[in-house]
């Protein structure tokens, strides 16, 4: 039996089991009362207040969805936030509310009855429309339907209600589970409304014998939810099918908030790319910066121009991103990459994340937050951090740093101190014997020497240099030279504006006199110098007895 027969086989067991349980007659007659109740003829009709929530009545068409009579056998649109509506009433701000980009992703609603009138006609065309014989939705809702993004939850269920013979029962999470069990790799094109619908027709044309007229497509539901929360072991093992096990046991644990630090070119870099961006891990990477910001991290709401005119979308960041693929596949490891974490505002660019990088013991975090992107976006309740996701940073210890990271921030992170030295890969043995152009002092000594002399600075003149000392990967392997005096004047160059300006700009800055003769009284004055002796323009370079051979 092939894996394909295998699941038609369980999922029609499943199905069966659902058609005994009381619940689905429950179930069934609540959606025929829906109908009964809110044709779309009725919704097209319909004023504001009849449709919100917020608002005192409980009355409401989706109250009534969200905690009302229909709240109940798999009928109800529960979770989440308010937005997932399109349209709700605030009753601590007093006004109208719709999916928007400010600080709280929601905006003020300036005309609420004009507003409503685009919303409740954009949502009866499109639930009108997907009841057409023709009806093929071969194209992506937003640029449609604008005034129904972020509605995904709702539609979903809306769909389901009205057409259950069109449309699957299925969530987010168990539309992807059922994806990948039917061999379906590119589902991630289609978006979470169109998800059911081609989820339909795929079963009918996979395990036809669901459509013989003797079961609902609400027991249907109901099996591929059954099975997606089974355990892993006791109906099938997700790893043999080549899924992640969408909503299984999370199997994944030991996820940590790291740190590595050092100095500039001391190979932080190398280390994390290495271990975290390996095929072990399915990675996402961003970098911090002074401009970067929370919205920039997490995601936001942009307009969009399509041939109907100018829509929002929302445009997650690497967090969500990450957040979201660690969230559906509980058995992969996921690492967040963030590069240079101590250049931006990070205590700002994280905002209420941070409350979520205290972690127990098996790596998920202690507590939840209330984000209203994420939870729209990646359909949840709260926001948390699984324990299959790994947060990693590195950070130069140099004094350039824009912004330093306080006692707060980096209690809730593992520190990694990276050693600058040369170890045992062939790249570092290569790059040891190398030598700094137009010189004959190998790369190796001249870190050595360097790096000497910022600590002898930081005995003379009472200040903490060195987080200035100059990293063993500082120059790759191109930019320096195979032989000793290599009259090469581009690498010479390329040297001379990189390393001594580092050493001009950065480490000496305080008191350039006891780096450099006062000849030098410019960075020109001392390239130029450079280009003629060679290292001898820095002061005492060749002490303890070295003698360089001219």
């Amino acid at each position: 039996m092939n894996d394909l027969e295998k699941f038609r086989k369980d999922l029609i067991e499943a199905t069966e089991a659902e058609l005994k349980k009381p619940k689905l007659d429950e179930a069934i007659r609540l959606r025929e009362q829906f109908n009964e109740e809110y044709p779309i003829s009725t919704l097209r009709n319909m004023e504001l207040e009849e449709y919100v929530t917020g608002r005192e009545s409980e009355d409401s068409f989706c109250y009534k969805l969200e905690f009302g009579k229909y709240k109940e056998a798999g009928v109800g649109i529960g979770g989440a936030v308010a937005t997932k509506f399109g349209i709700y009433y605030s009753k601590k701000a007093q006004c109208y509310k719709v999916l928007g980009s400010g600080p709280k992703r929601t905006i003020d609603v300036d005309d609420p009855e004009e507003y409503w009138k685009e919303f409740r006609k954009e949502l009866c065309d499109f639930l009108e429309e997907c009841g057409r014989p023709e009806f093929s939705f071969d194209y992506a809702l937003v640029d449609r339907y604008p005034k129904l993004n972020g509605m995904g939850m709702v539609l979903n269920k809306l769909c389901f209600l009205y057409y259950p013979d069109r449309f699957t029962n299925t969530t987010h999470k168990s539309s992807v589970f059922l994806f990948k069990h039917l061999g379906i790799t590119d589902y991630e094109k289609y978006d979470r409304v169109r998800m059911p619908f081609v989820l339909a027709n795929v079963l009918r044309e996979r395990i036809p014998e669901l459509f013989t007229g003797k079961y609902d497509m609400q027991a249907i539901g109901n099996g591929i939810w059954e099975l997606l929360a089974e355990d892993a072991s006791s109906r099938m093992n997700p790893t043999d099918l080549g899924v992640s096990g969408d909503n299984t046991e999370e199997s994944i644990i030991g996820g940590e908030n790291i740190i590595y630090y050092g100095n500039p070119g001391c190979g932080k870099s190398y280390i994390v790319k290495k271990e975290y961006e390996s095929s072990e891990y399915q990675s996402y990477h961003t970098v911090f910066h002074p401009d970067y910001t929370n919205s920039d991290f997490v995601g936001q709401i942009l307009p969009s121009v399509s041939e109907n005119g100018v829509f929002y979308r929302a445009v997650p960041g690497p967090f969500t991103k990450a957040l979201k693929h660690a969230i559906d596949h509980p058995t992969e490891k996921v690492s967040l990459i963030i590069d240079e974490i101590n250049r931006g505002n990070a205590a700002a660019i994280l905002g209420d994340i941070l409350q979520l990088l205290d972690r127990g013991d098996d790596g998920k975090c202690e507590y939840e937050i209330n984000n209203d992107f994420i939870e729209t976006y990646c359909d949840l309740q709260k926001v948390s951090i699984p324990s299959n996701l790994w947060i990693i940073a590195t950070m130069n210890t140099s004094d350039q740093n824009v912004y330093p990271l306080d006692t707060a921030f980096k209690r809730r992170w593992k520190l990694k101190r990276i050693r600058n030295v040369f170890d045992d890969s062939d790249y570092s043995q290569t790059l040891k014997k190398m030598y700094a152009p137009g010189t004959d002092c190998s790369w190796s000594d001249f870190v050595k020497r360097i790096n000497r002399k910022i600590s002898r600075n930081t005995e003379l003149f009472g200040y903490n240099a060195e987080d200035k000392q100059i990293g063993v990967y500082f120059m790759k392997k191109r930019e320096l030279s195979e032989i000793p005096n290599d009259p090469d004047e581009k690498k010479i160059n390329e040297f001379g504006e990189k390393v001594l300006m580092y050493l001009w700009e950065d480490v000496a800055k305080i008191n350039r006199t006891s780096w450099f003769d006062n000849e030098y009284l410019t960075l020109d004055d001392l390239l130029l110098g450079f280009k003629e002796k060679g290292l001898r323009v820095i002061k005492d370079f060749y002490e303890d007895g070295y003698a360089e051979n001219s």
